[in-house]
């Protein structure tokens, strides 16, 4: 699973059953390992926007991100008695019930501003997060665009994945050369920002797609 983001933020990873904090920005691929656990912070007064794309195929339901909330009105460890938690971690009543009721909102929580988040460290970014817009393109032409390919040379955990992401920006008038997948992959491409004409042709060659679209759009 990975995720590309506008805006700028906090998330907290845990992998290999330690804690990375990594800052956010417009342009960072991230990726996402299956089961892991993660958090998603905006420390700030404009909006954070991630999107996630991955492979159901394999999910809990097929074709839905399976999301396993920890604590919260449906969290998974909200359906455990305090009396158990307790003794399986072994701490008091008062702070067990802390940590798993505290949070009454189901997804999306709005944090008191006396809380302190973790500190992000420059250095968890490696091998997590890769910026594609501060990369050098691999592909770069003069006023037509750029494109940038995130593969696991850049993502080392992709390849497991099995996922790759590009970002391409079109100069205004621009256009984008027909391609295709030899592999019968599926792709998945999402409108950042502006707007333009896109055609999607079938194997058949019969035109599946023609329309305009603009920044939000998923096609």
């Amino acid at each position: 699973r990975s995720g590309l983001c506008t805006g700028t933020g906090l998330a907290g990873l845990v992998v290999s059953d330690t804690e990375k904090v990594v800052a956010l920005k417009e342009g960072d691929a991230i990726a996402l390992h299956l089961g892991g656990v993660s958090w998603w912070y905006n420390k700030e007064d404009t909006d954070l926007i991630v999107m996630f794309l991955g492979d159901t195929s394999t999910a809990h339901t097929p074709g839905v991100f399976s999301y396993f909330f920890q604590t919260g009105s449906i969290g998974v460890l909200t359906g455990f008695s305090t009396e158990f938690l307790t003794r399986a971690w072994g701490l008091p009543k008062d702070v067990v019930k802390t940590l798993v009721t505290s949070q009454s909102a189901p997804l999306l929580t709005k944090l008191h501003h006396s809380y302190k988040m973790p500190e992000p460290k420059d250095e968890d970014r490696h091998g997590l997060v890769f910026n594609c817009k501060e990369a050098p393109p691999d592909v770069d032409v003069k006023n037509g665009g750029r494109m940038v390919v995130v593969t696991r040379k850049n993502l080392l955990s992709l390849g497991q994945m099995g996922l790759g992401a590009e970002l391409v920006r079109l100069d205004p008038g621009a256009t984008c050369s027909p391609r295709f997948s030899s592999d019968s992959a599926v792709q998945v491409i999402y409108v950042v920002r502006g707007s333009g004409c896109v055609q999607v042709v079938g194997a058949q060659g019969n035109r599946v797609l023609d329309a305009v679209v603009k920044a939000g759009d998923l096609f």
